[in-house]
């Protein structure tokens, strides 16, 4: 292996474990996309742990499903009605926030096919965007990229 790949691998474990420090979850794509939607709508931070049918809980009680996914991902899945809103989260090649859409929990159950033999219900992205409320990411996207010039 090269230098600049063994370079490449020293950023990314070194990221991994500044994220895990910081942020108290691994990182992944799902949980990156829980921090941004936490951000956006001022929630606190994801927890460690798994709680069934959300991702995020506010102040209020108000509890959040979590949809990250590649915009040229046909559909969104979801296991179960535990939730008050389900966001959907678009990212950049370069993982910064491209959309986010807010949909109730009733719109969800409408609009999504009993996936029976499969444990889940399903709809597509464009359905979910149609139906949903477009989230203002401008703001995010601004403070992502004046940290970044920062730094």
């Amino acid at each position: 292996m090269d230098s600049d790949s063994w370079s490449a691998l020293r950023l990314a474990a070194d990221a991994l474990c500044n994220f895990r420090t910081k942020f108290g979850v691994d990182l992944s794509y799902s949980n990156l996309c829980e921090i941004y939607v936490a951000l956006q709508l001022g929630l606190p931070m994801p927890s460690r742990g798994n709680t069934r049918g959300f991702d995020l809980r506010g102040a209020d009680g108000t509890r959040y499903q979590v949809k990250g996914r590649d915009a040229t991902v046909l559909n969104v899945d979801i296991n179960n009605f535990d939730f008050d809103y389900v966001v959907l989260v678009n990212l950049t090649d370069d993982y910064r926030p491209l959309g986010m859409w807010k949909l109730s929990v009733a719109l969800a159950r409408q609009l999504a096919v009993d996936r029976g033999k499969f444990n889940k219900f399903q709809l597509t992205q464009r359905a979910f965007k149609r139906a949903a409320v477009p989230m203002e990411i401008s703001s995010l996207r601004t403070s992502l990229a004046s940290e970044e010039a920062r730094a």
